[in-house]
């Protein structure tokens, strides 16, 4: 009641993307949640905790913005990359990656067309790592494309249905990690663990 001038989207998406992200990665960290928009915002979105800034016009056209910056709740906010260095790597690349798994259940699950999601389930063609990037130059696309890969690596797949060990690996990370920071090398160990196998190879064609 009271909330007609609230953006429908963002009443609807951040309730349902933070119950997908907990259903998959562990509890909501913090005792609180919400969304500000804001029509002139120098940039598309600040996830503070309890209260996500965004810009209006991105949140009136796309569930997958606001998807992403509530992933930042579990990776972001909650599990801290320890080097400023390894911040696009470990929580933009991850929320880039969250925000598209979002969408992708959106589209099961909406009984609606392929041809109304296809804009935000296809991944950017900057998605392709080039193999000679190292992460510290990665964008926060490339980082998406990069975890994208590594799941792929992981379980075959790039699909989170079909990534139980990728998805064992982050629920690790948001659980064992939570309000704490995480190195580069810690990530690499968790994920070498989650795998079952030598991941050596790829993290290194990737310079990870």
């Amino acid at each position: 009641a009271g909330m007609a001038s609230v953006p429908a989207n963002l009443v609807t998406h951040t309730a349902k993307s933070l119950d997908y992200f907990a259903r998959l990665y562990g509890p909501y960290p913090f005792s609180q949640s919400g969304g500000l928009t804001l029509t002139n915002f120098p940039v598309g979105g600040q996830e503070q905790v309890g209260l996500v800034q965004y810009k209006r016009s991105l949140v009136d056209g796309s569930p997958s913005f606001i998807a992403h910056e509530n992933a930042h709740m579990w990776f972001g906010n909650s599990v801290t990359a320890a080097s400023w260095a390894d911040v696009v790597l470990i929580q933009e690349g991850l929320a880039q990656l969250l925000e598209w798994d979002y969408v992708q259940m959106l589209r099961a699950t909406s009984g609606t067309s392929a041809a109304m999601w296809a804009p935000l389930l296809t991944p950017p063609t900057t998605w392709r790592v080039p193999t000679h990037m190292k992460v510290a130059k990665l964008t926060y696309q490339y980082a998406g494309g990069l975890m994208r890969e590594l799941r792929r690596e992981m379980d075959g797949s790039i699909e989170q249905a079909r990534a139980p060990r990728f998805t064992a690996f982050l629920r690790t990370l948001a659980t064992g990690h939570a309000h704490s920071s995480i190195t580069r090398a810690q990530f690499k160990a968790e994920a070498q663990k989650a795998a079952g196998k030598d991941l050596s190879g790829f993290l290194r064609r990737y310079g990870i």
